[in-house]
């Protein structure tokens, strides 16, 4: 799988990578780095640095996640068949689904975690820490594995459901 809903996934992480790099601030020691984003890793290839910066801004996790097909685009109310709408909100997720429909001048109300129906839903972890362990294994920091591991780290549903399942 190299795309995910017709955009190519290295176009994806490029796209987030120029992105995060406008937000982030380099340390003096990368100084030689500053200037042309090489920090993040190749256009397209994530570093682990790319990955820890997406994951601190919370909005731009949630918007490259949904994009990447980990997270719904858009949820219908189960009780009343409406669209619901993504409302932050100031838990570890950020967001939440919530349905703001009327029925008889009262509000449904109903809401669901933006992590409903995603792979995120079982684990503990919030969804950046996921990312982010599911990136440095993959790499294999931190890892007590004595084989080598691949340099790169590619953001795919059926790779990173391997952590979990």
């Amino acid at each position: 799988m190299n795309s995910v809903n017709s955009i190519p996934m290295t176009q994806l992480v490029k796209e987030y990578q120029q992105n995060v790099w406008q937000k982030v601030s380099v340390p003096r020691a990368f100084s030689s780095c500053r200037k042309d984003g090489a920090l993040m890793g190749e256009p397209g290839v994530a570093k682990v640095i790319f990955v820890y910066e997406l994951c601190k801004t919370p909005d731009l996790l949630h918007e490259f996640l949904r994009k990447a097909g980990l997270l719904k685009k858009d949820l219908t109310c189960a009780k009343c068949n409406s669209p619901m709408k993504l409302r932050s909100k100031d838990i570890n997720d950020g967001a939440v689904w919530t349905c703001r429909n009327r029925i008889d001048k009262k509000e449904c109300g109903l809401q669901k975690s933006v992590r409903f129906g995603s792979w995120f839903s079982c684990s503990k972890l919030t969804m950046g820490e996921f990312l982010f362990r599911a990136s440095c294994e993959e790499k294999g920091i931190g890892s007590t594995s004595a084989t080598a591991r691949p340099p790169t780290f590619a953001f795919f549903p059926a790779k990173l459901g391997d952590y979990w399942f």
